[in-house]
Protein backbone atom coordinates (compact mmCIF):
# COMPACT_ATOMS: atom_id res chain seq x y z
CA UNK A 1 0.00 0.00 0.00
CA UNK A 2 1.34 3.50 -0.46
CA UNK A 3 1.48 5.62 1.86
CA UNK A 4 -0.05 9.19 1.74
CA UNK A 5 1.67 12.07 2.57
CA UNK A 6 0.13 12.64 6.03
CA UNK A 7 1.19 9.47 6.83
CA UNK A 8 5.19 9.88 6.77
CA UNK A 9 7.02 10.00 9.60
CA UNK A 10 8.99 13.25 10.67
CA UNK A 11 12.26 13.23 10.84
CA UNK A 12 14.97 15.24 12.39
CA UNK A 13 17.17 15.84 9.67
CA UNK A 14 20.87 16.83 9.64
CA UNK A 15 21.70 18.03 5.74
CA UNK A 16 25.64 18.75 4.84
CA UNK A 17 26.14 21.12 1.87
CA UNK A 18 28.75 22.20 -0.15
CA UNK A 19 27.37 25.79 -0.41
CA UNK A 20 24.51 27.42 1.10
CA UNK A 21 24.27 29.61 -1.43
CA UNK A 22 23.98 26.91 -4.03
CA UNK A 23 20.32 26.66 -6.27
CA UNK A 24 20.55 22.96 -5.85
CA UNK A 25 20.81 22.56 -1.92
CA UNK A 26 18.26 25.19 -1.48
CA UNK A 27 15.97 23.10 -3.27
CA UNK A 28 16.91 20.14 -1.40
CA UNK A 29 16.45 21.77 2.04
CA UNK A 30 13.08 22.94 0.83
CA UNK A 31 11.80 19.60 -0.64
CA UNK A 32 12.25 18.21 2.98
CA UNK A 33 10.88 20.81 4.95
CA UNK A 34 7.46 20.84 2.53
CA UNK A 35 7.46 17.08 3.36
CA UNK A 36 6.96 17.69 7.19
CA UNK A 37 10.39 17.32 8.29
CA UNK A 38 12.47 19.23 10.84
CA UNK A 39 15.83 20.36 8.77
CA UNK A 40 18.81 21.56 10.24
CA UNK A 41 21.99 22.09 7.67
CA UNK A 42 25.31 22.49 8.25
CA UNK A 43 26.81 24.18 5.32
CA UNK A 44 30.09 25.82 3.72
CA UNK A 45 29.68 29.02 1.54
CA UNK A 46 31.29 29.92 -1.55
CA UNK A 47 31.62 33.39 -3.15
CA UNK A 48 30.49 32.59 -6.52
CA UNK A 49 27.13 33.60 -7.87
CA UNK A 50 24.81 33.62 -5.03
CA UNK A 51 27.10 36.02 -2.91
CA UNK A 52 25.44 37.40 0.16
CA UNK A 53 22.73 34.97 -0.14
CA UNK A 54 20.86 33.97 3.24
CA UNK A 55 19.26 30.39 3.33
CA UNK A 56 15.28 31.06 4.42
CA UNK A 57 15.77 27.39 6.38
CA UNK A 58 17.71 26.67 9.21
CA UNK A 59 21.12 26.48 8.50
CA UNK A 60 25.09 26.85 10.73
CA UNK A 61 27.75 27.61 8.58
CA UNK A 62 30.83 25.95 8.61
CA UNK A 63 33.05 28.57 6.71
CA UNK A 64 34.01 29.25 3.53
CA UNK A 65 35.06 26.67 0.94
CA UNK A 66 37.36 28.03 -1.84
CA UNK A 67 38.02 25.79 -4.79
CA UNK A 68 41.20 24.39 -5.72
CA UNK A 69 43.20 25.65 -2.26
CA UNK A 70 43.65 21.87 -0.71
CA UNK A 71 45.37 23.69 2.20
CA UNK A 72 42.96 26.29 3.20
CA UNK A 73 40.39 23.66 2.74
CA UNK A 74 41.86 21.11 5.19
CA UNK A 75 41.74 23.99 7.76
CA UNK A 76 38.25 25.12 7.08
CA UNK A 77 37.46 21.33 7.31
CA UNK A 78 38.85 20.97 10.75
CA UNK A 79 37.35 23.80 11.93
CA UNK A 80 34.07 22.45 10.97
CA UNK A 81 34.66 19.12 12.97
CA UNK A 82 34.76 21.67 15.94
CA UNK A 83 31.85 23.42 15.02
CA UNK A 84 29.76 20.06 14.82
CA UNK A 85 31.20 18.82 18.12
CA UNK A 86 29.80 22.09 19.59
CA UNK A 87 26.28 21.06 18.51
CA UNK A 88 26.34 17.17 19.26
CA UNK A 89 23.45 18.04 20.92
CA UNK A 90 21.62 18.34 17.96
CA UNK A 91 23.32 15.49 16.64
CA UNK A 92 22.30 12.94 19.00
CA UNK A 93 19.03 13.84 18.35
CA UNK A 94 19.37 13.49 14.58
CA UNK A 95 17.38 10.77 13.13
CA UNK A 96 19.05 11.01 9.23
CA UNK A 97 22.15 12.53 8.76
CA UNK A 98 22.28 13.26 4.70
CA UNK A 99 25.69 14.20 3.28
CA UNK A 100 26.11 15.47 -0.46
CA UNK A 101 29.34 14.54 -2.16
CA UNK A 102 32.26 12.61 -0.97
CA UNK A 103 33.95 15.28 1.28
CA UNK A 104 31.24 15.88 3.03
CA UNK A 105 30.08 12.07 3.60
CA UNK A 106 32.99 11.35 5.12
CA UNK A 107 33.19 14.84 7.36
CA UNK A 108 29.29 13.36 8.42
CA UNK A 109 31.17 9.60 9.56
CA UNK A 110 33.42 11.77 11.51
CA UNK A 111 30.55 14.09 12.65
CA UNK A 112 28.31 11.12 14.02
CA UNK A 113 31.77 9.31 15.45
CA UNK A 114 32.55 12.07 17.71
CA UNK A 115 28.84 13.21 18.21
CA UNK A 116 28.04 9.28 19.30
CA UNK A 117 25.15 9.78 16.58
CA UNK A 118 23.00 6.75 15.92
CA UNK A 119 21.63 7.77 12.82
CA UNK A 120 21.47 6.69 9.57
CA UNK A 121 23.64 8.05 7.16
CA UNK A 122 22.21 9.03 3.44
CA UNK A 123 25.15 9.96 0.76
CA UNK A 124 23.44 12.17 -2.12
CA UNK A 125 25.90 12.29 -5.49
CA UNK A 126 24.29 14.59 -8.17
CA UNK A 127 27.79 14.33 -10.10
CA UNK A 128 31.04 11.85 -10.35
CA UNK A 129 33.97 13.90 -9.78
CA UNK A 130 36.24 12.84 -12.79
CA UNK A 131 38.89 11.78 -10.29
CA UNK A 132 36.71 8.97 -8.92
CA UNK A 133 36.85 7.15 -12.78
CA UNK A 134 40.84 8.10 -13.48
CA UNK A 135 43.68 5.36 -13.20
CA UNK A 136 45.69 6.62 -11.59
CA UNK A 137 46.98 6.59 -7.88
CA UNK A 138 45.03 9.40 -6.57
CA UNK A 139 42.07 8.12 -8.13
CA UNK A 140 42.35 5.00 -6.31
CA UNK A 141 42.32 6.64 -3.23
CA UNK A 142 39.32 8.35 -3.52
CA UNK A 143 37.70 5.43 -4.80
CA UNK A 144 38.89 3.58 -1.81
CA UNK A 145 37.58 6.52 0.74
CA UNK A 146 34.32 6.39 -1.62
CA UNK A 147 33.78 2.51 -0.45
CA UNK A 148 34.24 3.18 3.05
CA UNK A 149 31.54 5.51 2.85
CA UNK A 150 28.87 3.35 0.78
CA UNK A 151 29.77 0.18 3.49
CA UNK A 152 28.68 2.66 6.03
CA UNK A 153 25.62 4.54 4.63
CA UNK A 154 22.06 3.32 4.70
CA UNK A 155 20.70 4.73 1.44
CA UNK A 156 23.20 6.04 -1.86
CA UNK A 157 20.77 8.90 -3.74
CA UNK A 158 22.11 9.83 -7.80
CA UNK A 159 20.69 11.69 -9.99
CA UNK A 160 20.52 9.58 -12.98
CA UNK A 161 20.82 5.49 -13.33
CA UNK A 162 23.86 6.02 -15.68
CA UNK A 163 25.83 6.52 -12.27
CA UNK A 164 24.86 2.75 -11.07
CA UNK A 165 24.46 1.25 -14.61
CA UNK A 166 28.24 2.73 -15.32
CA UNK A 167 29.69 3.35 -12.34
CA UNK A 168 28.68 1.55 -8.85
CA UNK A 169 27.86 -1.38 -9.59
CA UNK A 170 31.12 -2.28 -11.89
CA UNK A 171 33.30 -0.26 -10.29
CA UNK A 172 32.12 0.40 -6.72
CA UNK A 173 30.40 -3.22 -6.86
CA UNK A 174 27.76 -1.04 -4.10
CA UNK A 175 25.63 -3.04 -2.06
CA UNK A 176 23.56 -0.62 -0.47
CA UNK A 177 19.92 0.36 -0.85
CA UNK A 178 19.93 2.89 -4.35
CA UNK A 179 17.94 5.57 -5.17
CA UNK A 180 17.19 7.68 -8.55
CA UNK A 181 16.42 11.50 -7.68
CA UNK A 182 16.65 13.06 -11.13
CA UNK A 183 17.63 16.65 -10.64
CA UNK A 184 14.66 18.14 -12.56
CA UNK A 185 12.41 21.60 -11.52
CA UNK A 186 10.08 21.51 -8.90
CA UNK A 187 7.06 21.61 -10.77
CA UNK A 188 5.81 24.71 -8.15
CA UNK A 189 8.51 26.73 -9.85
CA UNK A 190 7.06 26.51 -13.32
CA UNK A 191 4.51 29.06 -14.18
CA UNK A 192 1.20 27.31 -15.15
CA UNK A 193 0.98 29.63 -18.15
CA UNK A 194 4.03 28.00 -19.34
CA UNK A 195 2.71 24.86 -20.19
CA UNK A 196 -0.55 26.17 -22.49
CA UNK A 197 2.37 27.62 -24.91
CA UNK A 198 1.46 26.75 -28.71
CA UNK A 199 4.34 26.68 -30.75
CA UNK A 200 3.22 26.54 -34.04
CA UNK A 201 6.91 26.31 -36.13
CA UNK A 202 6.92 25.98 -39.90
CA UNK A 203 7.97 22.20 -41.20
CA UNK A 204 11.66 23.25 -42.45
CA UNK A 205 12.29 24.52 -38.77
CA UNK A 206 14.04 22.36 -36.67
CA UNK A 207 12.35 22.02 -33.51
CA UNK A 208 14.49 23.50 -30.53
CA UNK A 209 15.74 21.68 -27.04
CA UNK A 210 16.85 23.68 -24.55
CA UNK A 211 18.90 22.69 -21.87
CA UNK A 212 18.91 24.63 -18.69
CA UNK A 213 21.23 23.38 -15.99
CA UNK A 214 24.81 23.76 -14.10
CA UNK A 215 25.81 27.08 -11.93
CA UNK A 216 23.07 29.69 -13.14
CA UNK A 217 20.10 27.46 -13.05
CA UNK A 218 18.14 30.03 -10.78
CA UNK A 219 14.61 31.32 -10.86
CA UNK A 220 15.83 34.37 -12.46
CA UNK A 221 17.68 32.48 -14.93
CA UNK A 222 14.47 30.47 -15.62
CA UNK A 223 12.65 33.73 -15.82
CA UNK A 224 14.51 35.13 -18.60
CA UNK A 225 14.41 31.65 -20.80
CA UNK A 226 10.89 31.60 -20.34
CA UNK A 227 10.38 35.70 -21.77
CA UNK A 228 12.77 35.44 -24.01
CA UNK A 229 10.76 32.03 -25.31
CA UNK A 230 7.90 33.82 -25.30
CA UNK A 231 8.77 36.44 -27.53
CA UNK A 232 10.61 34.12 -29.92
CA UNK A 233 6.74 32.45 -30.20
CA UNK A 234 5.49 35.91 -30.85
CA UNK A 235 7.57 36.69 -33.65
CA UNK A 236 7.03 33.45 -35.44
CA UNK A 237 3.38 34.27 -35.28
CA UNK A 238 4.08 37.80 -36.91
Amino acid sequence: MKLKHKELPCERIIYLAPDCTDSAVKKRAHSFISLGHELLSFSFRRDRYNVGCLPDWPNIELGKSQERRLASRVLICLKAVWIIFRNRHTWCQATVVYARNLDLALLALVGKMITRCQAPLVYEVLDIHPILTKRVVAGAVMRWLERRVLRRCELLVVSSPAYLTNYYHPVQDVQVATFVLENKLARASVADESRKLQYELPEHRPMWTIGWFGNLRCQRSLDILTEEIGRASCRERV
